[in-house]
């Protein structure tokens, strides 16, 4: 637990899917028992089956984000070879510039 208050600000968490356990930092989506409408009432039911669509719309656009910054950099298309330290910076830098790019060619709306 205390890697994650390392690597996240307090405001921010993790989007997993229904694999990973959800708690104050990582936000999963409901499993299929927890939306029965004859156990939680029909309110409850649809209020997470809406809840699953909106995480697993935005899970894939987190995966074509990062398929985008793949298939920008030659650099990421293969294992990390150089120190760690300069990861999270080069990846850093590499998400910035992939979203101006993308934004200069009208990629996103």
């Amino acid at each position: 637990m205390k890697a994650r208050r390392v690597f996240l600000r307090p405001e921010l968490f993790l989007l997993g899917d229904v694999a990973y356990v959800s708690d104050e930092r990582v936000k999963t989506g409901w499993k299929v028992p927890q939306m029965n409408p004859a156990v939680v009432g029909a309110d409850v039911a649809a209020q997470r089956r809406l809840y699953n669509q909106r995480l697993s719309a935005l899970r894939i656009r987190v995966e074509h984000a990062f398929s985008r910054l793949k298939h920008t950099w030659q650099l990421f298309q293969h294992p990390w070879k150089l120190p760690l330290d300069r990861l999270a910076p080069t990846f850093r830098a590499a998400a910035l510039l992939t979203n101006y790019l993308a934004v200069q060619r009208g990629l996103y709306m």
